[in-house]
């Protein structure tokens, strides 16, 4: 089960990719989470999301590819896994995509749970992160 949102931006694929990179401050542009932390991102780096309603979870580096502004983490559930996966999808112009995708024997319960949440918060998260990619 997966939800994802797609969205043009006036910001450079630069800086959309240096907005995403920057783990402390994902909680100003993602408004699903309290706090973000880790070492810088690289594929394998583990690190840590609050969010706003629910446990503390950690997270690992599953896909990460600088060259084609791509990267992906996991979060594990129980009996399942979360995946966001965030690209950017066209440098000129400059289009972004996150997708979630709940998988595992779990997955379409947490997809029936957290679902609905995902569907309302990807279009206001990403419309967040291209205004504070816009404004440098």
């Amino acid at each position: 089960m997966g939800f994802s949102y797609q969205l043009q931006t006036n910001a450079s694929a630069d800086a959309i990719w240096g907005v995403w990179m920057d783990v402390a401050n994902w909680k100003d542009w993602d408004l699903g989470l309290k706090d973000a932390r880790s070492e810088p991102l690289a594929l394998g780096i583990q690190g840590t999301v609050v969010p706003r309603s629910g446990p503390e979870s950690k997270f690992k580096v599953t896909e990460f590819n600088e060259p084609t502004y791509t990267y992906a983490f996991e979060n594990n559930l129980p009996g399942g896994k979360l995946t966001v996966r965030r690209t950017i999808v066209s440098t000129s112009p400059t289009i972004i995509e996150h997708r979630v995708t709940l998988s595992g024997l779990t997955g379409w319960l947490f997809g029936q749970l957290m679902g609905g949440g995902f569907k309302l918060a990807l279009p206001p998260t990403m419309h967040k992160l291209a205004e504070i990619a816009e404004s440098g």
